[in-house]
């Protein structure tokens, strides 16, 4: 993070025009000033939150994300009855409430992401406790599970290359790495 944020500040000072560098566009946002953000942010984060906070934020993300793909996959088949929910032509690509297949492919690698940490919690916590089957803890390793497989479906379907590479490389990656 150290080098990036090194690096961002010698192309704003290299840039052949500063003002975007630093303050970023109004399509992208990424500008230094938008970095520095962000490390301010990580900051406050890592000094309100403990680690249950973090659990029980990545849980929410879990159980947001399994419905936005879910909606994702019901776009991709045709359902229209579903009340506030954007629609699109037959054959289109699912957008769900994103309104943009790409970013919503993107959206789901994090929940992916976040899936697996509230997965291991779930694991670790179980462990601990010594908890029955069909606990809490067994609750949210189901939903983990189902949000990644629903997610995965919904990336697929998005005809995204570039977050099915993403996906496949992350997954060769992950276990090279274990």
């Amino acid at each position: 993070i150290s080098l990036l944020l090194f690096s961002s500040v010698i192309s704003v000072l290299l840039a052949v025009n500063s003002g975007p560098a630093f303050w970023g566009t109004l399509e992208r946002g990424e500008g230094l000033i938008t970095l520095l953000s962000y490390l301010i942010l990580f900051f406050i984060a890592q000094s309100v939150f403990n680690q249950k906070n973090w659990i029980d934020f990545f849980k929410a993300v879990t159980a947001i994300g399994l419905w936005i793909a879910l909606y994702g996959v019901l776009q991709h088949f045709g359902l229209k009855s579903i009340p506030f929910a954007p629609l699109i032509g037959p054959g289109a690509r699912p957008e769900s409430y994103i309104g943009n297949a790409a970013f919503l492919s993107a959206y789901l690698m994090l929940v992916i992401a976040s899936a697996l940490m509230v997965f291991r919690a779930a694991s670790l916590e179980e462990k601990t406790k010594k908890e029955e089957p069909g606990g809490k803890d067994s609750f949210w390793k189901f939903l983990s599970i189902l949000t990644i497989v629903i997610s995965i479906l919904s990336i697929f379907l998005t005809s995204t290359r570039g977050a099915i590479l993403g996906l496949f490389t992350g997954t060769i990656g992950l276990l090279l790495f274990y």
